[in-house]
C-alpha cells in the first residue's frame, strides 16, 4: 500500500509521523526528478520530534490548566460580586460561598466575617431601637397620665376655689345677718326699755289717779 502511494509522484510530497521505539519522527517524502523532469525515485527526510512533542504537550497542558484556572477564578469573582450586590441591596442575611483557601477564598472569608459583624451590629441597633421605642411609648403614656392628673388637679383646685368663694360669701352673709340680728336685738332692747318706762309711767299715773280719786 505504501509502495503504491510512493510510486505515484502525484501523491507526493507527503508528510507523516511515526513512532520508532520511544521516539517520534516526522517524515517528509518527496519525488526526485532529473533535469528533464524524469522521475528518478523518492527521497525521505526525517526529524526526531520527541522532545518537541513533549514540550508542546506540556505547553498545551499548561494552557489548559491556565484556561481552567481562569474560568474558576472568573466563577469565584462572579460569586463574590453576586453576594456583594445582594448585601448592597440590603440583604445582610446573605451567606458568602466557600471558595477554598486561595486568595479569592480568603477574600470571601474576610467579607463573610465583615458582613457577619455588620449583621450583629444591625441586630443590636434594632434591639436598642426597640427598647428606645418602648421607653418613648412609656414616657408618652406617663406624660399623658401626668397631664391628665394635672388637669384633674386643676379641676379640683377650681372646685376648691369655688367652694372657698361660696364659703366666703356665706361667711359674709352670716356676718351681715349677725350684725342685723345684733341691731334688731339692740332695737328690741331699746323698745323693751322704753316699754318698761311707759308701763312704769302708766302705773305711776294710775296711782296718782287713784289717789286723786280717793
Amino acid at each position: 500500500h505504501q509502495r503504491g502511494i510512493l510510486a505515484n509522484p502525484a501523491n507526493l510530497p507527503l508528510t507523516t509521523q511515526i513512532p520508532v521505539g520511544p521516539e517520534r519522527l516526522d517524515l517528509e517524502v518527496k519525488s526526485v526528478f532529473d533535469e528533464n523532469d524524469n522521475h528518478l525515485g523518492t527521497m525521505v527526510t526525517w526529524d526526531v520530534v520527541t522532545e518537541k512533542l513533549a514540550m508542546e504537550a506540556k505547553i498545551k497542558e499548561k494552557a489548559e490548566d491556565d484556561r481552567r484556572q481562569a474560568e474558576e477564578t472568573q466563577s469565584k469573582v462572579e460569586a463574590i460580586l453576586s453576594t456583594v450586590n445582594s448585601v448592597a441591596d440590603g440583604q445582610f442575611d446573605t451567606e458568602f460561598p466557600d471558595l477554598g483557601n486561595d486568595a479569592l477564598g480568603q477574600v470571601s472569608q474576610a467579607m463573610a466575617k465583615a458582613i457577619a459583624s455588620v449583621r450583629e451590629t444591625l441586630v443590636e441597633v434594632r434591639d436598642v431601637s426597640t427598647t428606645v421605642a418602648t421607653a418613648s411609648t412609656q414616657m408618652s403614656s406617663a406624660a399623658e397620665e401626668i397631664s391628665l392628673g394635672a388637669q384633674q388637679q386643676a379641676a379640683r383646685l377650681e372646685e376648691t376655689a369655688s367652694s372657698l368663694e361660696e364659703i366666703t360669701t356665706t361667711v359674709k352673709q352670716n356676718t351681715q345677718n349677725a350684725q342685723e340680728a345684733r341691731a334688731l336685738a339692740n332695737s328690741s332692747r331699746d323698745v323693751a326699755t322704753e316699754g318698761g318706762q311707759v308701763v312704769s309711767d302708766a302705773v305711776q299715773a294710775m296711782s296718782e289717779i287713784n289717789d286723786s280719786s280717793k
